[in-house]
């Protein structure tokens, strides 16, 4: 997108104390392959006036999936929202990342590297508002912008997340909120595909173990069988006397 949002329309959506939201999606699988995406929301208030103000032309037309023909697109509502959203599968996740950057000169994400091995994915990169908001700053505070607009980079990793930087986590998706002033924020995040996203021993750890306890088990019974002899069986009840 070349702007987050129009500044004439950013300022109109300021006046008329509207919210806006865009957000950049990655999803990454064990394999490498996985989902890329964006979407843009707005609540009930900025919703009747974008109507009004593009006279029913698409004001996010111009979307970094715009080079993905597989594209597919959903509506959905949450937290007051309702988002316009749009993703694509992707048989190289790294390759994907790079042709939506490379075509989007104010990408929020201006760098995002992957390293895969079979129990560590490694994600670093690099983002900012920069270029999305360019001369926004110039025409109103950043609590005014805080007020009215919201951008994030969404990271999905496959199993359990082992470290990150992130502002926020929701099991094994991180969320990186860019400050509305425009400093260049640091992406970093590292996750074992071999464990659950709840945490805890991988499964192979747990077959492991359990193994290993059932032959404890075992051994424990054959030492105590060899000490002790064939067990003594208990002495007869006594009889009770007759009249």
């Amino acid at each position: 997108m070349r702007r987050l949002i129009p500044l004439v329309m950013l300022l109109a959506l300021l006046a008329a104390a509207c919210r806006i939201e865009s957000n950049l999606l990655t999803e990454v699988n064990a394999d490498g392959s996985g989902v890329i995406g964006a979407e843009i929301g707005y609540d009930e208030e900025a919703a009747a006036f974008i109507d009004q103000f593009t006279e029913g032309e698409d004001p996010f037309a111009d979307s970094p999936m715009a080079g993905f023909p597989n594209a597919q697109g959903r509506e959905e509502d949450r937290g007051g929202m309702h988002y316009l959203v749009s993703t694509a599968a992707v048989e190289d996740i790294a390759a994907a990342v790079a042709q939506a950057i490379a075509a989007d000169p104010n990408s929020l994400v201006q760098e995002l590297d992957f390293s895969f091995a079979p129990d560590r994915i490694e994600v670093t990169g690099v983002g900012s508002l920069t270029g999305a908001m360019e001369g926004a700053e110039e025409m109103m505070s950043p609590e005014q912008l805080a007020e009215a607009v919201g951008a994030n980079f969404r990271l999905t990793l496959p199993g359990r997340v082992l470290e990150s930087n992130a502002t926020s986590q929701d099991g094994n998706t991180l969320t990186w909120s860019f400050p509305i002033t425009g400093e260049q924020i640091q992406i970093s995040a590292v996750s074992d595909p071999t464990q659950s996203a709840g945490g805890g021993f991988p499964m192979w750890a747990i077959i492991v173990i359990a193994a290993a306890v059932v032959a404890g088990i075992g051994f424990l019974l054959l030492m105590s069988r060899k000490r002790g002899g064939a067990p003594t069986p208990p002495p007869p009840a006594p009889e009770m006397p007759t009249a």
